[in-house]
């Protein structure tokens, strides 16, 4: 995977609910984080920066008018900016004053999911360089409350092979490769690896167009919902190689956890304070809890209401994790831990799997994308935060190509300046 990967920071942390924004946030940020990298010789010159491209529903539109997806492509070309993934989870404003629960909003189910979806592809495809694959990561179908029905899931699967049979015509007639990829989140109809694959199992690969389905439908591995989940990343990813089911992307994040039984209790109502300052009300914070080592794990909608309904922390036993992508540099945040462990091992697997020697540059099961995706940060305890969004996303980029490229890397300064939300 040394050779073969492609970074990329998801642009889903900034806002913009259309194409003005969009490009003004890319000058601002994107081109400082290039800058940045290439400052201090971790991208070479004339190297390009992956960007991971958010788009609401508004801004995509937008961008399909007139001549304007062709002024973006120059751009891009131009500023050496290369957007080969595209997130498509979150359809409206992903940063309104409260998204929680409407950050599911279409379902897959609905046809203004696909309509979105199309609008996506098409960008995508005029963004992209001939010779350059390309994926979409997008909804687990649905919340899972209330329960999707089977009539729900057959609709919402048929919309995704109506997309797989016109990515394969796409490939077909001008060899551009899209994949679109299904990434499982918490508490949602897909919540797993293995809701996953029984979703493609029942409703997906079940007639004579898998072949196609599966090329062209793929899997989006969140390495921080994954973790939340207690699922060993090696495990998941050998399932879905073993089940014939391609990783169009790995979203390299990281989530809180905080193991109670290894606090002290007289310490332990100062580590649920630090906590308790993660519970923000824009995002949901899906939380397992378990209250013996490797016993039964309890899945809570969100935080802030499981921290509510404690009324003595210095009794709280066993392990919380949370699903609040902090940092990937960190290993921890004050007196609470993070998963960080789960980067290195989940990018171990994808290099041990590769195939020793292939006519493609790329692993068939792995597009090679990895985008790091902390969308928090605006949201993040100003105490762990760096000096500008810029330099914190640079930081977290220079973390992960260390990781990819096998390097012995340091922690970031854990010394975090303050400052306000102008410097944001």
């Amino acid at each position: 995977m040394k050779n073969d990967a492609k970074i990329a920071y998801c642009t889903n942390v900034h806002a913009g609910p259309d194409l003005t924004s969009v490009q003004a946030n890319l000058s601002t940020y994107g081109l400082a984080v290039r800058n940045s990298l290439v400052n201090s010789g971790d991208w070479r010159v004339d190297e390009f920066l992956g960007i991971g491209l958010w788009l609401a529903e508004s801004a995509a539109r937008e961008t399909l008018l007139g001549n304007n997806l062709a002024k973006l492509a120059d751009w891009f070309g131009e500023h050496r900016l290369l957007p080969f993934t595209m997130n498509g989870f979150p359809q409206s404003n992903f940063h309104q004053a409260v998204v929680k629960h409407r950050v599911y909003e279409p379902m897959w189910w609905q046809p203004e999911r696909l309509a979105y979806t199309r609008c996506l592809i098409q960008i995508l495809d005029g963004l992209l360089p001939p010779d350059q694959i390309g994926s979409i990561s997008t909804l687990p179908i649905a919340w899972s409350s209330p329960t999707p029905s089977h009539d729900q899931l057959l609709q919402a699967a048929q919309h995704l092979k109506q997309l797989a049979i016109e990515l394969d015509r796409l490939l077909q007639s001008t060899r551009r490769e899209i994949v679109i990829a299904i990434e499982p989140e918490p508490g949602c109809a897909i919540t797993d690896g293995r809701s996953m694959r029984s979703f493609f199992e029942r409703y997906l690969l079940d007639d004579g167009s898998c072949d196609i389905v599966a090329r062209h439908i793929t899997v989006c591995h969140d390495v921080c919902h994954a973790a939340v989940m207690r699922e060993n990343q090696r495990d998941e990813l050998a399932a879905y190689r073993t089940c014939g089911i391609r990783i169009g992307k790995i979203q390299v994040s990281s989530a809180i956890e905080v193991d109670w039984s290894r606090i002290p209790r007289t310490e332990r109502a100062k580590a649920f304070e630090q906590l308790s300052a993660f519970a923000e009300d824009r995002y949901l914070h899906q939380t397992t809890v378990t209250t013996i080592a490797n016993g039964p794990i309890a899945l809570h909608e969100d935080l802030p209401a499981l921290i509510r309904a404690v009324p003595a922390p210095e009794f709280l036993e066993g392990s919380w994790r949370i699903h609040f992508h902090v940092p990937i540099f960190l290993t921890d945040a004050g007196m609470l831990q993070t998963t960080q462990a789960d980067i290195p091992a989940c990018l171990a697997f994808l290099d041990d799997a590769q195939p020793k020697a292939s006519d493609s540059p790329l692993d068939s099961n792995f597009t090679g994308h990895l985008e790091v995706e902390t969308y928090a940060w605006s949201v993040l305890p100003e105490t762990h935060r760096g000096m500008s969004l810029a330099e914190d996303i640079a930081s977290e980029l220079r973390y992960l190509r260390a990781l990819v490229q096998k390097k012995v890397f340091p922690q970031p300064d854990k010394s975090l300046h303050l400052r306000g939300e102008e410097d944001r």
